[in-house]
């Protein structure tokens, strides 16, 4: 790892700073706050990740296999939020439950 060079630490300690600021950046993405207020439109969309490009790849079970990530942001202030959502229905879609 080049960066590790540069500044002069071990590339353990590297990849354990790394996870760390995966897990943290994780934390707060999967924190579900509200965002958002009347009158303010906020941009919503989903993207699945786990599924497989011109059928290779290992088959998923599970919510990776159904699921997806929805997401929105309120471009002005940058608030955002993701959720895992295993079916795509009106019950189960968090719009309501995370936009003020």
């Amino acid at each position: 790892m080049k960066a590790t060079e540069e500044i002069g630490v071990n590339k353990n300690t590297a990849v354990d700073y790394y996870n760390y600021c995966r897990e943290v950046c994780t934390v707060s993405l999967f924190r579900n706050k509200k965002i958002g207020r009347w009158g303010i439109t906020v941009e919503i969309d989903e993207i699945k990740f786990w599924k497989r490009k011109y059928n290779r790849g290992r088959m998923l079970g599970g919510v990776a296999a159904e699921g997806c990530v929805f997401g929105g942001i309120f471009r002005k202030t940058g608030e955002l939020f993701t959720v895992l959502v295993e079916r795509r229905n009106r019950v189960t879609l968090p719009v309501n439950r995370l936009l003020s």
